[in-house]
This record gives structure tokens, C-alpha cells and sequence, in this order.
């Protein structure tokens, strides 16, 4: 594997995005690839130190850059899709650099959001309106859509904020992410485009629910945009999946419960209670004590009562210093909500 070379490729083709179109204000920002032992950043060969991890937005050397882990053979990367990636993680650099403050407490939500039919059926509702704004350009259908919305929002606000604020962080990085893979080649953007959109209609992608936010947040405001209002709704303070139901009624249309999506909250709980109960049966226990919670993988964590599941990693403070976990553990919490003990999954 050619690190520069991969790079290089990458640049190549950052340079031919308008990143002006993707989102007033964006702009190219410095990125580093990197594998197990070397970094390419900003096109020079570094010390890869412990800051890159994963892939995401990070501070270095006081500036936000975009970092990509390259764990592919070079010849099967697709470099435009490589670099639409890049793009997404650059939004977010973008993101910390507007000092964006839509963010929602992950840690929270992984123990608060609730798993209800209703709530979900009608999140499934109105990603088939979506469908319907996209093939149609409706103008009534996507009044539908928003009224549909507001019936979630008043119903289950909490659950309701979450999506909104994933939806804001991620959904907007995944748009752009879109757009720029459609100026690299606009067969390969239309084909995500269809994907995404398949998603949205998938019962089965709504768990857990962080992730498919993504998706439904970039379709959002792909409808908004056709619909002519997303540079008006984007300006607000508010996430914008709330700041476009504002002073919209709610629908007087009841939605019913979904079976299938029903069948998958069975089934999910159900999953969540068999990782948690494996864990406790193994009784391999590599922490207990009382510490603060810093940190797991938000982005597949289930919860179950005081058990909190995490694949890869968990961060807890340990006398004022942060300590990372590596695996996939179980997380006991006590009623302050502070790591009791952490079983590693079986």
C-alpha cells in the first residue's frame, strides 16, 4: 500500500468539487489518511501519534482536518466514493469550526430514547411521504410530510429532538457527502442517492436508531431543497427537522402501528437483552468500582435498564484521568448514572 499515492488520488479529485454548491461556506480542509504505522497529512509524511483514530473530525495542531484509516488493498478502493467519504468527515471540521451547538448528548439518549411503535411507525410513514416529495415534487404531499413530522414531535418530543440534532450533525455531513459524489460522477451519486432512499423504506435500518438518522437527515433536506426552502429552515438556531415544523398543524390522520416495524422492536429488544444477559453469565469483569462515563460507540449502543452495551471501546475517568477500554463490553451503571462495573461481552 502506497499511503501517498492514495493521497494523492484523493486530492486530485477534492480539487475538482465546488464545495460552494454543497453548503454555503464550505471550503477544502487539510486531511490526513493514515494506516496502522504511517500518516499522510496535508501531503507530507508524519508520526502517526494516538489522535488518529478512527474516522472523523479532529484538533490537530490547532486546526480541525479530516482523517480517513485506509484498511483496504489500494486496488480495490474506489476513489471517488473514498473521497466523497472524506468530504463528509471535512463537513464536520466545517461543523466545529462554525461552532455548530446542535449536538445531542449521546450518553443520555443511548439510555433515554425509547423503542416505541408508535414513535417508529410513524417515523416510517413519513420516510415513504419523503419517497413520495422526491418522485413527484408534491407540494401537498410534502405539507403531509411536515404535518406528519409535528405529530411525532408533540407526541414524543424527546425522541423527537434526538433525530432532529442527529439529523442536523450527520444528516447534513451525509448530504453533502452525496453531492459531492454526484460532481465526481454522477451515475455513482445517483445510485447512492437510490440507496439511501431504499434505507429509509428498510423497518429493519431503524435499529438503533442513530443510524439511519443519517440517511433520513441527508433525504430531508434534499426535499427541502426542492421544495425551495432549505436556505431559509437551515438558518435557524433550531435543528433543521424542527425549525420546519414550526407553526405547521399537526395531522389529524392517525397512524396505525406498523407489524413489521413492531416484529423489529421484539426483535431488537430482544437481542439487546441476550448481549447483555451472555455478559453476565461470562462474569468477566474488567472494572468495577464508581467512575464518570466518558465515552463508548455511540453509533450501535444498546441499553437495557442500568446495562449500556459497546462495541470497540469504553472511556471512564479513573483519578481525573481518561481510561480507554478496547473490546465490546457491558456497562453496569449505578443510580447516578456512573459506571458501577464493565463485563466484556462473551
Amino acid at each position: 500500500m502506497n499511503l501517498e499515492r492514495i493521497y494523492h488520488s484523493i486530492y486530485q479529485r477534492l480539487t475538482k468539487i465546488d464545495f460552494e454548491r454543497l453548503w454555503l461556506g464550505f471550503r477544502l480542509v487539510k486531511f490526513a489518511v493514515y494506516d496502522d504505522t504511517q500518516c499522510i497529512f496535508d501531503g507530507q509524511l508524519i508520526p502517526k501519534s494516538e489522535e488518529f483514530l478512527a474516522n472523523t473530525s479532529i484538533l490537530y495542531q490547532g486546526e480541525y482536518i479530516a482523517i480517513w484509516k485506509i484498511t483496504e488493498d489500494e486496488s480495490t478502493i474506489d476513489f471517488d466514493v473514498l473521497t466523497s467519504k472524506l468530504v463528509h468527515e471535512m463537513f464536520h471540521a466545517f461543523q466545529q469550526r462554525s461552532r455548530e451547538n446542535r449536538y445531542p448528548n449521546e450518553l443520555e439518549a443511548v439510555q433515554r430514547y425509547r423503542y416505541e411503535s408508535g414513535n417508529l411507525s410513524g417515523k416510517l410513514h413519513e420516510a415513504r411521504l419523503l419517497r413520495e416529495c422526491l418522485e413527484h415534487h408534491s407540494e401537498s404531499t410534502f405539507k403531509a410530510f411536515l404535518q406528519s413530522r409535528q405529530v411525532r414531535c408533540q407526541a414524543f418530543p424527546y425522541e423527537a429532538t434526538y433525530e432532529a440534532q442527529i439529523e442536523q450533525i450527520e444528516g447534513s455531513a451525509q448530504y453533502v457527502e452525496l453531492l459531492a459524489l454526484t460532481q465526481l460522477n454522477a451515475e455513482k451519486g445517483r445510485l447512492a442517492w437510490e440507496r439511501v432512499v431504499d434505507s429509509i423504506l428498510d423497518p429493519q435500518r431503524y435499529f438503533p436508531i442513530r443510524m439511519i438518522s443519517y440517511s433520513i437527515g441527508a433525504v430531508v433536506l434534499r426535499v427541502l431543497k426542492q421544495q425551495g426552502l432549505m436556505d431559509q429552515v437551515i438558518q435557524s438556531a433550531l435543528p433543521f427537522a424542527l425549525a420546519m415544523v414550526e407553526g405547521v398543524e399537526p395531522s389529524t390522520q392517525p397512524i396505525l402501528n406498523h407489524e413489521a416495524m413492531e416484529q423489529h422492536i421484539t426483535a431488537y429488544r430482544s437481542v439487546t437483552s441476550t448481549i447483555i444477559q451472555k455478559a453476565l453469565e461470562k462474569q468477566e469483569t474488567v472494572l468495577e468500582g464508581d467512575y464518570p462515563l466518558l465515552g463508548l460507540n455511540v453509533y450501535n449502543a444498546r441499553c437495557e435498564g442500568k446495562f449500556v452495551t459497546s462495541t470497540y471501546f469504553v472511556m471512564v475517568e479513573v483519578e481525573a484521568q481518561s481510561k480507554v477500554l478496547s473490546g465490546d463490553f457491558v456497562i453496569e451503571l449505578n443510580e447516578h448514572a456512573r459506571v458501577f462495573r464493565v463485563y466484556r461481552q462473551a
